[in-house]
C-alpha cells in the first residue's frame, strides 16, 4: 500500500507501487472489454469514476480517488506513451532505431 510522502515545496506525493499494477489492469479491462466508456481514441467522459470504484473495491485501503490521484497517474501515462511513440514511430527519430542483432563486441 502506497502511503504519501512529503517531498519538494511541502508537497505530498502519493508513491505508486501495487496500485499502478492494479490500474494498468481496469484499464486494460476497460479497452479490451466492452465498455460504454470505450471510444475509438480513448475514453468517454466520466471514465475515470468509474476506474475509481474498481480500484477502491480492489484496493480498500488505497485511498484512491479519481481526481486527482486517477487522473494524474492516467495523464503521465499519456505523456509517456507520447514519447515513446514519438521515438518509435513518428518522424522524430533523429536516427534513434533498434537492431535486431547484438554484437559481441
Amino acid at each position: 500500500m502506497a502511503s504519501p510522502k512529503q517531498r519538494g515545496r511541502g508537497k505530498k506525493t502519493r508513491i505508486w507501487k501495487e496500485e499502478e499494477d492494479v490500474l494498468i489492469e481496469v484499464l486494460d479491462d476497460l479497452v479490451i472489454g466492452s465498455t460504454p466508456f470505450k471510444v475509438d481514441n480513448g475514453f468517454k467522459h466520466g471514465f475515470l469514476n468509474t476506474v475509481g470504484e474498481v480500484l477502491r473495491a480492489k484496493l480498500p485501503r488505497s485511498g484512491l480517488k479519481a481526481f486527482p490521484h486517477i487522473n494524474l497517474r492516467v495523464r503521465n501515462f499519456r505523456g509517456v506513451h507520447s514519447i515513446i511513440h514519438n521515438m518509435v514511430v513518428e518522424n522524430c527519430t533523429s536516427g534513434f532505431g533498434f537492431r535486431d542483432e547484438i554484437s559481441g563486441d
